[in-house]
């Protein structure tokens, strides 16, 4: 289905064209930016070993999502996952050593 986006009235800046892009698309695209996030910092901290670069990516990706929820960007269920990947890799490294 395609979507006219020349006729938004209330759309004055790249926040407010992102926050009704974000509406039409039913949050898949915070969903998709906090995804992204996770996966590019993931391969980026690859040159440490697996579990220290699961917590810095998502530790990076948790205040990120802590943000786009502040800006009203994501939604709570979105926002939790990555604390939750948080406290699982803190657990998974704490444990197997």
């Amino acid at each position: 289905m395609a979507y006219n986006l020349t006729g938004l009235d209330n759309v004055n800046s790249f926040y407010s064209l992102t926050k009704e892009v974000n509406t039409i698309t039913g949050d898949i695209l915070g969903l998709a930016i906090v995804s992204l996030i996770m996966i590019v910092s993931f391969f980026y901290m690859k040159k440490y070993d697996t579990e220290s670069s699961l917590i810095a990516s998502s530790f990076i990706t948790a205040i990120i999502s802590g943000i786009l929820f502040f800006v009203e960007l994501i939604s709570f269920t979105v926002m939790i996952f990555p604390f939750l990947m948080l406290c699982i890799a803190i657990f998974i490294k704490v444990f197997t050593e």
